[in-house]
Order: C-alpha cells, then sequence, then structure tokens
C-alpha cells in the first residue's frame, strides 16, 4: 500500500511496488512535477508501505524513523551514504529495487573480497558493525558483486531494507533507519 503521508494522494504518479516517483506539482498542472526536491521517503518494506512527506518534516521523521540521524546526498542522480564497517570508510547506495545487498570486491581488502560460497550466486561476505551515522545496522550479508556504478562501494537493497523503515529525506540531506 502506498499512502501519501502529508501529501494529496494526487501527487503520488505511476505508483507500482516499490518505485514510486515523489513529485510535486510545478503549477497548478499536477502533471508537471519535478521530483525529490520537495519530499522524504518513508519505505516500509515490512509494512509493505511508502509514505511521502514535505521535506524537512523533522517531527514525522522522528516519529517515523527516530532522532538518530545520518548525512545523505543525491550524487549524480542516486541517494547515497557514507557509512563504515569493520573493512574501512564506504559509500553505499540506496536501492529498493536491488533483491540483495552488494558489495564491490575492488572496495574491500583482498582477504575479504573473496567470500564464501552459499549457492550459484555470487559469493556472499558477512559484514559486522554496519554503521551509518550514529546508526548502527548490525551485520549484513552482501553478495560480492564488480558492478559498475561510479564513486559506490556498496549497495543496500532488499537484504538491508527488509526488516526496517528507512527515512531519506534528500533535500535536507539527511536519513534515519528504525
Amino acid at each position: 500500500m502506498f499512502t501519501s503521508g502529508r501529501f494529496p494522494s494526487a501527487l503520488l504518479k505511476g505508483v507500482n511496488r516499490f518505485s514510486v516517483i515523489p513529485c510535486r506539482p510545478t503549477g497548478t498542472d499536477t502533471s508537471e512535477c519535478r521530483c525529490w526536491d520537495a519530499t522524504f521517503w518513508l519505505v516500509d518494506y515490512p509494512a509493505k508501505r511508502i509514505r511521502l512527506y514535505e521535506s524537512g518534516d523533522a517531527s514525522a521523521l522522528a516519529s517515523e524513523c527516530g532522532e538518530n540521524t545520518f548525512p545523505v546526498a543525491l550524487v549524480n542522480g542516486i541517494a547515497v551514504t557514507a557509512g563504515s564497517t569493520e573493512y574501512g570508510r564506504h559509500v553505499f547506495l540506496w536501492d529498493t529495487g536491488s533483491t540483495d545487498n552488494v558489495f564491490r570486491p575492488s572496495a574491500l581488502p583482498s582477504d575479504a573480497a573473496l567470500g564464501r560460497r552459499v549457492d550459484e550466486g555470487p559469493p556472499v561476505l558477512n559484514v559486522h558493525g554496519l554503521k551509518l551515522g550514529g546508526y548502527d545496522a548490525g551485520s549484513q550479508e552482501f553478495r560480492l558483486v564488480q558492478f559498475g556504478a561510479p564513486d559506490v562501494d556498496a549497495v543496500l537493497g532488499e537484504g538491508f531494507f527488509a526488516a526496517r523503515r528507512v527515512c531519506l529525506d534528500i533535500p535536507q540531506g539527511r536519513g534515519a533507519v528504525r
């Protein structure tokens, strides 16, 4: 189910499973929208909901995802966050469409970049203590794939989102997770 937080539901356009384009009308014609500049997203996989709120709505962010925030930015059209693991500092891409968390092997020390085989897919690496700002996400499983996205070390996909509520207020440069 998709709800619009405090936005009129007419502003939701092109909604499908988890690829919502949040838009705000640029004038009286609601078919003309600009994305990312006026909303923050709440992605709630456990409840199968996406809600949109006015960017900067601190009470909604705290209520939905807690007070502990971390930096998030829109870089070259993708939402990213700097974080850390036992392997150092890394840049993580937020991707609700990715079926797995993915780490680029070249961003890891050589002993970690091998991972372990669990099935026919790419090797898996268990990362302990993933931290995004002050938020400790604990252990996460990542597939090791040398992907092509520039300036990104890893992808947070369904493996991360599956048990969490994620708030991304990109215009305000912050996110939070509960």
